[in-house]
């Protein structure tokens, strides 16, 4: 009966793939991207009240909500609290472990979600399906079409034609490309592919990187119905991998995979991106502990 249990505990651990049961699954030496100082940086301007805190690898946002603060981490290692001379609600997202820490709280509220990750090789392709592999070849044959880096204006106009997701979500996607571009444009790439005679744009890529983290992210992809007869949507991918290595980055994060639970329009486009070998990264607990003013601080 206990052979039966752990044999069935294994095959439920499978279905979440790579990222479980942690913790030596993920790439070794990557590291999320809410522990990029710039990142950080730029949700510091733009959130009102909200200060970084918190060493290098273990960096975490503070603001105030009301009569109490909150702080949020997301990192391998227990945060280390520091001194603070208010109440405040500290939430830890765990890369990897899964087991609470003494001191802390299961949150049970808090809503798993599972990423795409894929550390950059010299022939990434090489690891990709079978179908994907003949897009790429598909796409790198079809001399009708040029792919390219725009600006924001030239992406937004072509992107706001698509209707795959309402306006509304549409124009707070720009929103956050256009927040990044304020801070550091010169990490943020926008590719379009077109055709060569009209010029008329059939798809595109917009992707965030944040280089003191070696890590590039998928920010907003669209196709156009014309695009949707072609191989356009491996092509921007492959072009992605291919800035990536100009750009000396080690790691790219596909953003959301679909998992059970998840919303099921979400199921078509994460297939897609599990042609391109990505390790699962399943974030499945977020611890929670309260923290009074100067006590019970952690220091290690």
């Amino acid at each position: 009966m206990l052979e039966l249990f752990v044999s069935l505990k294994e095959k439920i651990k499978d279905i979440w793939g790579k990222g479980l049961p942690p913790p030596d699954q993920l790439p070794e030496g990557f590291v999320d991207k809410q522990q990029s100082l710039l990142m950080l940086q730029v949700l510091a301007k733009v959130w009102p009240k909200k200060e970084i805190v918190g060493p290098p690898g273990r960096r975490g946002l503070r603001f105030k909500m009301g009569p109490i603060y909150l702080e949020l981490y997301v990192c391998y290692e227990e945060p280390i609290l520091e001194d603070f001379d208010h109440f405040r609600f500290v939430c830890w997202q765990p890369l990897t472990r899964i087991d609470k820490p003494a001191g802390w709280h299961q949150d049970w509220l808090y809503m798993t979600s599972q990423y795409g990750v894929v550390e950059l090789k010299d022939k990434n392709w090489e690891d990709w399906s079978n179908h994907a592999k003949r897009h790429r070849q598909r796409w790198l044959r079809d001399e009708n079409y040029e792919m390219m880096e725009t600006d924001l204006e030239t992406f937004s106009a072509a992107y706001q034609k698509t209707n795959k997701v309402g306006k509304f979500l549409r124009t707070s996607f720009l929103k956050t490309i256009k927040l990044h571009l304020d801070n550091h444009f010169k990490d943020v790439g926008l590719f379009v592919a077109r055709r060569k005679d009209n010029k008329s744009i059939i798809g595109g890529l917009a992707v965030i990187n944040y280089p003191d983290v070696s890590l590039s992210t998928h920010a907003i992809s669209f196709i156009t119905p014309e695009g949707l007869k072609t191989s356009v949507g491996t092509g921007v991918i492959d072009y992605w991998y291919e800035d990536c290595k100009k750009r000396g980055l080690k790691f790219l994060s596909f953003g959301l995979v679909w998992k059970p639970g998840d919303p099921a329009g979400w199921r078509g486009y994460s297939q897609f991106k599990k042609q391109f070998a990505i390790t699962l990264m399943y974030y499945r607990y977020q611890f929670v502990k309260f923290v009074r003013a100067k006590k019970g601080i952690d220091k290690k």
